[in-house]
């Protein structure tokens, strides 16, 4: 039971909440990357590594300066997030292939948010950034 109000606390900290502001600017960047790729390439793959690229940039740099607080110039901290949002993207990428048929190519992208957006926070606060520095 503690630690179902452990995770409840962490979905409501204001760290969760600045990430949502974080992931929302990622996304934007992201969709609109993949939707311009789209009509230039009509390769799903391609045009969703790439907006998934660019929106993990730049959420990057927003999460390390105003999410998690992180001061440190830490080039590993770049390298374990590639890596693990490599997987990520995967996941996301079969998701729109999958889903394409079902709803159309832009429902299949934005509801691709939800499953990267959990997967993006869990990755970044456990595994990216410092502990210390996460709820200040």
């Amino acid at each position: 039971m503690k630690n179902l109000i452990d995770f409840g606390r962490l979905f409501f900290s204001k760290v969760f909440v600045r990430y949502l502001v974080a992931a929302l600017f990622g996304a934007a960047c992201d969709y609109a990357t993949f939707i311009w790729l789209y009509g230039v390439t009509v390769d799903i793959f391609v045009s969703n590594l790439v907006g998934f690229l660019m929106g993990t940039t730049v959420n990057f740099f927003i999460c390390r300066h105003y999410v998690f607080k992180e001061k440190a110039k830490d080039i590993k901290a770049i390298f374990r997030l590639y890596a693990m949002t490599y997987l990520v993207v995967l996941i996301a990428t079969f998701y729109i292939q999958y889903t394409v048929s079902l709803v159309g190519i832009q429902a299949a992208k934005i509801s691709s948010f939800g499953i990267s957006y959990v997967l993006n926070f869990a990755i970044r606060k456990f595994f990216v950034f410092s502990k210390e520095n996460h709820d200040k």
